[in-house]
């Protein structure tokens, strides 16, 4: 399945259930970590696999789910799926009612957990449908970060782009194929 394609019941578009927008207002849940959220904000995002390692295939799966509200729903900055976790630089967009005012001005976004739960619902059923298996495959929990400036901004997208030479897994971060970064051009697609 190509990532992308719209009213498909397999897209992650298709949520079974409704989410809170995010306001201006700064609200705070908690579970067993804090959660800070307002409309606006660029997030930093990191996301554990439960149960083992990720192939290369279904890192590309997850790649191309981290990418699919590109434009839409999140302006996403970066994105690196290594084989146990993956990170993301999002800024959740606003809602259609208020695409006319910037991210930063807008009165209600989408919900940065809305966008989470959309990726890691839709991977987890497709790499479990490809191994035969069910249940949880991430985190219950996703580490979360509002970014303050443009200094930790930055300081992040590096941390990003250098994750996967930091872990061995290879020598140049731009040889990296789950890698993911604006600048890249459009987000990658499928090939099979």
């Amino acid at each position: 399945m190509i990532m992308g394609q719209e009213n498909s019941s397999s897209s992650p578009g298709c949520l079974p259930r409704s989410f809170p927008v995010a306001t201006r207002e700064l609200w705070r849940r908690r579970r067993h970590l804090p959660h800070w959220e307002r409309a606006g904000e660029v997030y930093f995002v990191t996301v554990r696999f439960r149960r083992g390692r990720m192939s290369s295939r279904e890192r590309r799966l997850v790649l191309e789910a981290c990418l699919y509200w590109q434009g839409r729903k999140a302006h996403v900055y970066g994105v690196v799926v290594m084989p146990n976790h993956l990170h993301m630089l999002l800024q959740p967009l606003p809602l259609p009612e208020e695409m006319d005012r910037p991210p930063g001005m807008a009165r209600q976004c989408h919900s940065l957990v809305e966008i989470m739960h959309s990726v890691k619902s839709y991977t987890a059923h497709a790499i479990n449908a490809r191994r035969g298996t069910t249940g949880p495959l991430w985190g219950q929990e996703s580490f979360d970060r509002i970014m303050r400036d443009q200094k930790e901004f930055l300081e992040k997208l590096r941390y990003i782009i250098n994750n996967p030479v930091k872990a061995g897994l290879i020598a140049d971060a731009w040889d990296y194929p789950f890698l993911w970064i604006e600048e890249m051009g459009p987000p990658p697609r499928d090939r099979d």
